[in-house]
């Protein structure tokens, strides 16, 4: 049996538990948007340990790989523009040379 009071998971709950608290304190907005999920939950920052200590000790008695219940996002957002052609580059370049050269003239 493996033993579940210590390990790398048991620190990080704590600086977690830690800024949480800090955070309520100093920036209650802040700790609002950051922590809405766990506020949601009704978690508290003396609250972590505690759940990091379930969910490790739920690991390691079956840490088996479960399919989650969420659904797939329905379309990929992608933010990168999509490369142009050769001929789309020569075209767009043409024309705000056309447009600069209608500007410098003064034929506006």
């Amino acid at each position: 049996s493996a033993r579940v009071s210590s390990g790398p998971w048991l620190s990080l709950s704590f600086h977690v538990a830690a800024y949480m608290d800090l955070l309520q304190k100093e920036d209650p907005e802040r700790y609002q948007k950051q922590f809405s999920q766990y506020i949601k939950a009704g978690l508290k920052g003396k609250d972590i340990e505690a759940l990091y200590k379930k969910v490790h000790a739920a690991i390691r008695a079956d840490p088996s790989l479960k399919k989650s219940d969420k659904k797939a996002p329905a379309e990929h957002k992608r933010y990168n523009r999509t490369k142009l052609t050769r001929k789309q580059r020569k075209n767009f370049i043409s024309r705000k040379k056309a447009a600069f050269q209608k500007v410098a003239s003064g034929d506006e």
